[in-house]
């Protein structure tokens, strides 16, 4: 069977994932990430700059692929080559206009 070139192809198959469901969805609802980020960040102090290096990422950011990595049990360059591979992954985590995706 040869595949057909459809101009909104993306947005049938963006339609198709939302109408099975997507389970970070679910949980991006059901749960506080904002709260969960804000206790973590009062109760760990952020790394200083001082020394130089590369600037910490977001700690809602963090938190979130904390739960991601556990979630799905990837290792780190895995998870990497998730963000990259899964538009789903970077929904949840907010980086779908972002060029700066975590690296391992």
């Amino acid at each position: 069977m040869k595949s057909r070139i459809v101009l909104f192809a993306e947005h049938k198959h963006e339609h198709r994932r939302t109408k099975i469901g997507d389970p970070l969805v679910g949980l991006t609802k059901r749960m506080d990430f904002e709260a969960l980020a804000a206790s973590i960040g009062a109760a760990v102090p952020r790394p200083s700059r001082a020394k130089g290096g590369w600037p910490p990422y977001p700690i809602l950011l963090m938190v979130k692929i904390q739960v991601l990595q556990q979630l799905y049990n990837l290792a780190d360059d895995a998870l990497e080559y998730q963000f990259l591979d899964r538009r789903s992954f970077l929904h949840f985590l907010d980086l779908t206009k972002s060029s700066s995706i975590p690296r391992h």
